[in-house]
């Protein structure tokens, strides 16, 4: 009997699932990296941390060429850590974008579309994996001048987006991906 048990307990430690190395506070600590060493500035609204979750709000991702200037503020982003050792990152379903020209101009109200998006984190805080699953992600555009041209209003999307991909950082960056879709419409 005391053999069985053992036996049974050892089996069933080696077939336990192995746990991530990562934490919510790695990943977005690695998204603030990556993003602040592409030359972008970012600024949070509000940062709390609440047992297994980080709860952001009102994200600011703004890039500059000196020729115009584009803007992208998530409202809402949660990592959140599993029982199983992955983090699950959810963001806002809208995500209002702006593009300035240097000049002014009337410039079309962008919107990011992120219906049901679902990240999953694994990995090591160096080397993290994603999985993607998602219902439609897109972009919508109001009509509008930019540079001195007309734009009429503008909607594009891809339905059922999934795949992997995967982000290292060390001395160099290195991000691949692997994607499938149900439907793209442009």
């Amino acid at each position: 009997m005391t053999r069985s048990l053992l036996t049974t307990t050892a089996l069933t430690c080696l077939a336990w699932p192995a746990f991530a190395d990562v934490t919510p506070a790695d990943v977005w600590g690695s998204w603030k990296a990556l993003i602040e060493s592409s030359g972008a500035d970012i600024t949070i609204g509000g940062e709390a941390e609440q047992g297994n979750r980080i709860n952001l709000r009102d994200i600011v991702w703004t890039v500059s060429d000196g020729s115009e200037t584009f803007t992208l503020t998530i409202p809402k982003l949660v990592f959140t850590g599993n029982p199983d050792g992955t983090v699950s990152i959810v963001p806002s379903a809208r995500i209002p974008m702006q593009v300035i020209p240097r000049d002014g101009g009337t410039v079309p109200e962008i919107e990011g579309i992120l219906d049901g998006v679902l990240l999953t984190a694994s990995g090591d805080p160096e080397a993290v994996t994603y999985e993607l699953t998602s219902d439609r992600i897109g972009v919508a555009a109001a009509p509008g001048t930019y540079d001195s041209a007309e734009i009429t209003a503008l909607e594009a999307w891809v339905d059922g987006l999934a795949g992997t991909g995967s982000l290292s950082q060390g001395e160099t960056v290195e991000i691949s991906y692997a994607m499938t879709a149900e439907q793209a419409v442009l």
